[in-house]
């Protein structure tokens, strides 16, 4: 599947313009980010015409630096560039405005907790207010303008980078770790229709 996202990427970034490049915006837990950091690598290793960035919030700098190190060590050396978005991640941004980390979100089965979960999911996808979100719009924008990348590849968990990219009318496309079956099956298949409501 990798390979897939790989090829889809590449693709696109030939088709489009002279000078590569490929901007991957993501959020800074490694959960989400990995997608972005292994398809990043594999660009960066397989394909030396291309410039591959990296955007995420402070936390990711580290594991990006690290992950240069290691391209500048093969035979013809690489380099992901580093930018980082103003602001704090949605986990970091869930602990500091409503107390709760990642892993309060789980809940058990049953009405109640059913009727708690819209709030905590909203909490989780949304956790910024709009003052703190434009501002992570505006360093994603000027970001966007600055590497004026050939194509632009978001955690779909980021939403200020979609409205970015589609403020300045820019190619994207969405990464996710998961599946939609994923997402919306899990782990209890086709029994989460009927035995978990929530």
């Amino acid at each position: 599947m990798l390979l897939k996202l790989i090829t889809s990427v590449f693709l696109l970034v030939t088709a489009v313009a002279a000078r590569k490049s490929v901007l991957f915006i993501t959020n800074d837990e490694l959960g989400q980010a990995g997608i972005h950091i292994a398809t990043s690598q594999a660009i960066a290793e397989g394909y030396s015409d291309i410039d591959v960035h990296v955007a995420s919030f402070a936390p990711l700098k580290k594991t990006i630096e690290e992950l240069s190190s290691r391209l500048a060590n093969l035979s013809s050396p690489r380099d992901v560039t580093f930018h980082s978005l103003k602001g704090l991640g949605p986990a970091s941004t869930i602990r500091v405005t409503i107390g709760k980390a990642v892993a309060d979100f789980v809940h058990t089965p049953g009405i109640r907790a059913a009727l708690e979960f819209p709030h905590l999911a909203g909490s989780y996808t949304q956790p910024w207010n709009a003052m703190t979100y434009y501002e992570i719009f505006e360093s994603i924008t000027d970001i966007i303008n600055k590497v004026d990348p050939t194509v632009i590849v978001i955690d779909v968990m980021l939403q200020p980078a979609v409205c970015a990219a589609q403020e300045l009318n820019r190619p994207y496309m969405l990464f996710a770790p998961h599946s939609v079956k994923e997402v919306v099956l899990g782990d209890v298949g086709l029994a989460g229709l009927y035995k978990y409501p929530a």
